[in-house]
């Protein structure tokens, strides 16, 4: 179950009987699954509701036939899935949802398919992708005679240099811009260049317009394509040098040895880079694309995690030092975490404290089963203690205070947390086709825009957030007295990695107490 952003589970029980527990008020998405009957879904059950019961329909099949457009004549060797909606053909992440079907008159049937309508894809070597919707699914009942006309696929053959027109073996391709996310990079793939700085990608769509490539080494880089069926089209991908991040890890003047350190852009079109430091603290990234990125270094200290960030500006050809030198500390801070009077036994616990330089560094561990939490390691003075902890199966809440950590002693923090406020309100101004999400930062500010390096300048002020139903509604519980600044999110289209196209609007707030806290703002 779901309601924009808030999750819900459960699995039922030998006698079919379930129970989701941990819910905020509001109405919920509910829907029942399993691997051998059809999913049914209630679009807006309220929290708390009994009787929610559900009857399953067992599957259906589709059977068809596989032919070329241009000769008739059968494709006997193909992939073919069937999905509730239409899906992207360009992904390679889809491969693994086909069945693999070798047929010499190009017949297939799909059985457990799941009643109701569905899109129906087919993938074949030599010709372009193609899905087509399937209606009328039924329980126990074939829908035959469906028919797929394959027409030709495009081809690209292509070729990846450096920018001194050497060839550069072993780039990955990707069709579309070069991802900028780790997630797509090891996903979205489509070819590799060989030796000699080639590739090949064949059965293609015609609606392929751009082809990058990714390397290691060099900064990323992509070029316009124009394909055409059953034609081969020429692309040459140059990869520029992109420039050097290189710097030195330490704590207290010391090397950190097998520390991370995260090169991440803040515009589109770059990409992630992630190393280590060797055993003297040195690290080294090539290839970073040039522009702003922000660099963050973390390291292990015991039970605990450090990490800080530094914004840098690369400029190809050129090495941009970035030297992070954590503090020596030897404070601790130690408690436990109760709600009424019981332990709470699933939490994140986190310390920050602003550094001489303006960066963030903050202190990272977890909740135990007892309830107990203790960071070591930490840089004393004034601190910025947070936990976030399980209030319910599915209810995360935070909560956090200012403390003092002394050099060389154990100080005790217990937090004893309660239900808190939930804000309530309406956002006015969005798009239909777009998503808007509410984030609660502690703090009053103005937030007009929204980029990478205020999610990182902000990260420890993050008290929660939530997904705006439909209708403009939404709803956040658990926070605590204090000021806040609620900033409503609005993306319009396909989300982009530096959200250049999000809209935004902010409000301040000051919470005093429990009970509900009404918002209203208006996107621009």
């Amino acid at each position: 179950m779901d309601r924009g952003g808030s999750y819900g589970y459960a699995n039922s029980d030998e006698n079919g009987n379930y129970t989701i527990k941990g819910l905020q008020e509001g109405a919920y998405r509910v829907f029942a699954y399993h691997g051998e009957y059809s999913r049914e879904e209630k679009p807006s059950v309220e929290a708390g509701s009994t009787n929610v019961n559900f009857v399953l329909s067992g599957r259906g099949t589709i059977e068809g036939r596989i032919i070329s457009a241009s000769n008739g004549q059968p494709v006997t060797k193909f992939q073919i899935g069937a999905f509730p909606g239409q899906i992207d053909l360009s992904s390679p992440g889809m491969y693994g949802s086909l069945t693999a079907f070798v047929d010499p008159q190009g017949n297939f049937r799909l059985t457990n398919v799941e009643v109701g309508d569905n899109y129906v894809a087919v993938l074949a070597e030599g010709f372009a992708p193609q899905q087509q919707p399937v209606s009328g699914v039924r329980e126990g009942a074939t829908v035959s005679g469906v028919l797929f006309k394959m027409e030709p696929g495009a081809t690209i053959e292509g070729l990846v240099i450096d920018k001194s027109g050497q060839p550069v073996p072993g780039a990955r391709i990707y069709l579309g811009n070069a991802p900028s996310d780790q997630w797509r990079i090891d996903r979205e793939m489509v070819a590799t260049s060989d030796g000699n700085g080639n590739f090949e990608i064949t059965s293609l769509a015609p609606d392929v317009s751009m082809v990058s490539a990714v390397h290691g080494d060099y900064a990323p880089g992509s070029a316009p394509v124009t394909v055409t069926p059953g034609g081969a089209a020429q692309v040459t991908i140059k990869l520029g040098g992109g420039g050097t991040i290189e710097g030195r890890v330490t704590i207290a003047g010391q090397p950190a040895a097998n520390q991370s350190v995260h090169v991440q852009r803040s515009a589109e079109g770059g990409r992630p880079a992630s190393t280590q430091t060797d055993g003297n603290g040195m690290y080294s990234i090539k290839g970073v694309a040039e522009g702003e990125v922000i660099v963050m270094a973390n390291v292990r200290q015991g039970n605990s995690s450090r990490n800080s960030h530094q914004q840098a500006l690369v400029a190809e050809d050129q090495v941009t030092i970035v030297d992070f030198d954590f503090p020596g500390g030897n404070a601790t801070v130690e408690g436990y975490v109760m709600m009424g009077g019981q332990p709470v036994t699933q939490g994140h616990v986190s310390a920050s404290v602003t550094g001489a330089s303006g960066t963030v560094e903050s202190f990272n561990g977890q909740v135990d089963g007892n309830g107990f939490y203790r960071l070591e390691g930490m840089v004393a003075g004034d601190v910025t203690l947070r936990v976030s902890y399980q209030a319910g199966e599915n209810d995360w809440q935070t909560r956090s205070a200012q403390i003092n950590a002394l050099d060389g002693r154990v100080t005790r923090h217990d937090f004893e947390v309660t239900a808190g406020a939930t804000i309530t309100g309406t956002i006015a101004g969005g798009n239909p086709d777009g998503r808007i999400f509410v984030v609660i930062v502690q703090g009053n500010m103005q937030v007009t825009t929204i980029d990478q390096s205020f999610w990182m300048a902000n990260q420890h002020l993050i008290a929660g957030n939530a997904m705006v139903q439909p209708d403009g509604s939404f709803r956040a519980g658990g926070v605590e007295p204090g000021d806040y600044t609620i900033v409503a999110i609005g993306m319009t289209g396909e989300p982009s990695p530096d959200m250049s196209n999000a809209r935004v609007a902010s409000q301040f707030i000051r919470i005093a107490g429990e009970g509900e806290v009404p918002v209203s703002l208006t996107l621009p």
